[in-house]
């Protein structure tokens, strides 16, 4: 018995479309898989005949062939995937191809659907889309009852492109419309393995985060992260995530803000952190791929983080403070919250690391697991029990504040080696107390004078000026003005 497998879309509506396209394709399925169950031995003989003369030839079939063999070269074309693996079609098989469907609007529908179907299989995808885009123009429309290639008319040069599922991806964002419904209303059937479509999807994430409201909580953030969305090609340089991680830091970067939690955790999710060596594998799959297109990701990010790492460190000496029943440290932690505060609002810090203790450690763990967790951090050796330090590089200058009766550190030279390109893991506390060429001040406060305008004059020295009403409380910002030159020098009692 000979199954007809003819298609031609004649159909009243998008539904109508998919139904029939799903039948006709599960019917050639069959046939071309070879599991006909007896029918239609000769159109099973055709494609394996077809097959056969692509391979031994390469890739190419004569004109004539690829005309009286149209429906089962398709076929294979759109259901045996192996083919693309097995031969590499010719440039002048691609145009014979459509050239022999011209005026002929079930084969030029068949085309459609194989590329939909294979967007990104097919070569020489420019000159096909052109091929196509030609001969469904000249087709006589009049003559055409179904919606579709009506449709594919209307909209190829949107449709019809190497950079097709970009400029279907930009109109769903456009439109406020939904992917897939838009799609749909292309004349797209997306059903089974749509390539078009799937790669439009991927594509929609970084439209879609272009547009979006700076830091919103959109569903796509959290899709983005899974690894078959996340590691998905965006293009030669960049997968899908690093692209939308990309997208996410530049429109950070064109407001001069920080990224609020939401858009922060996802990137270090997708990226980690990118203080870690630059020559360790999870930096280079990652920020690693950033650098070459600009380094300033990584550097806004360590920038960024610093905010984090102040939130951490406040806290940790907050609590510290409580559960030791320390009176100076309490006493001591509005002033020091207020200073390192107002370094991160004067945005002279470009980056920071938490270096902590064994206690620490077990205490950030235990009580803010999701951040901690995704953080770059230094375990720190001596000193007092539970003493745990935090590292502002503000500008190019180094400096160290810290916890109990740790005094602020600055150095204009970092004292530690592998410091600064991450190779440590740890540092010992008398490396920073007996390294020379430092400036230390204690937590000291008397009615005139106090700690915070001796680190204002140490940075105002080495050309780094920061607002004092920033980093001072009110009392102290008023003493300062009245006691003080502009750049931290006593000048009366």
């Amino acid at each position: 018995m000979k199954l007809d497998v003819s298609f031609e879309i004649n159909l009243p509506g998008l539904k109508s479309v998919e139904r029939n396209f799903m039948d006709y394709s599960q019917r050639c399925r069959v046939l071309a898989s070879g599991d006909g169950g007896g029918m239609s031995t000769r159109f099973e003989e055709r494609i394996g005949r077809i097959q056969s003369l692509l391979v031994s030839s390469n890739g190419t079939l004569k004109s004539d062939v690829i005309h009286t063999e149209f429906r089962p070269l398709v076929a294979l074309l759109r259901f045996r995937d192996e083919i693309y693996s097995q031969v590499e079609l010719s440039r002048y098989m691609i145009i014979s191809l459509v050239n022999s469907a011209r005026g002929m609007k079930g084969r030029i529908s068949q085309l459609c659907y194989l590329y939909f179907e294979h967007f990104d299989r097919i070569p020489y995808i420019a000159e096909f889309t052109e091929a196509l885009k030609a001969v469904i123009a000249d087709l006589d429309m009049s003559k055409v009852k179904g919606q579709s290639l009506k449709t594919f008319r209307r909209s190829s040069n949107l449709l019809f492109s190497p950079r097709g599922p970009e400029f279907l991806a930009k109109s769903v964002v456009k439109e406020d419309a939904e992917l897939l419904d838009y799609t749909r209303s292309m004349g797209i059937a997306v059903s089974g393995n749509c390539r078009f479509y799937e790669r439009a999807k991927v594509l929609y994430f970084v439209e879609e985060i272009k547009e979006a409201e700076l830091g919103s909580d959109l569903p796509l953030i959290t899709q983005v992260q899974r690894p078959e969305i996340r590691d998905d090609r965006y293009d030669n340089e960049l997968s899908i995530g690093l692209k939308v991680c990309a997208v996410m830091m530049e429109r950070y970067i064109a407001v001069k803000e920080s990224p609020n939690e939401i858009w922060r955790d996802c990137i270090i999710n997708i990226l980690g952190d990118p203080r870690q060596p630059a020559t360790s594998p999870n930096y280079q799959r990652g920020w690693g791929r950033l650098d070459l297109v600009s380094r300033q990701y990584a550097e806004m990010m360590k920038s960024w983080l610093s905010r984090l790492d102040l939130k951490l460190f406040l806290q940790i000496f907050y609590e510290m403070s409580q559960a030791e029943n320390l009176e100076d440290m309490e006493r001591m932690y509005p002033p020091r919250k207020r200073f390192l505060e107002g370094l991160a609002q004067s945005k002279k810090i470009k980056n920071s690391r938490l270096i902590l203790s064994k206690k620490a450690v077990s205490y950030m763990r235990s009580n803010y697991p999701d951040e901690f967790n995704k953080l770059s951090y230094l375990n720190l050796k001596g000193g007092n029990a539970g003493l745990s330090l935090i590292y502002l590089q503000i500008d190019d200058y180094h400096l160290f504040e810290g916890t109990h009766n740790a005094k602020v550190r600055g150095f204009r030279e970092m004292p530690l080696t592998g410091f600064l390109n991450y190779s440590r893991k740890t540092i010992q506390y008398s490396e920073l107390t007996r390294a020379d060429g430092g400036f230390e001040v204690a937590h000291y406060k008397s009615r005139k004078k106090f700690w915070q305008a001796d680190v204002l004059r140490e940075l105002g020295e080495h050309g780094i000026t920061i607002n004092p009403e920033l980093v001072l409380s009110r009392g102290d910002y008023l003493i300062y003005r009245r006691h003080y030159t502009s750049s931290g020098v006593y000048c009366s009692d």
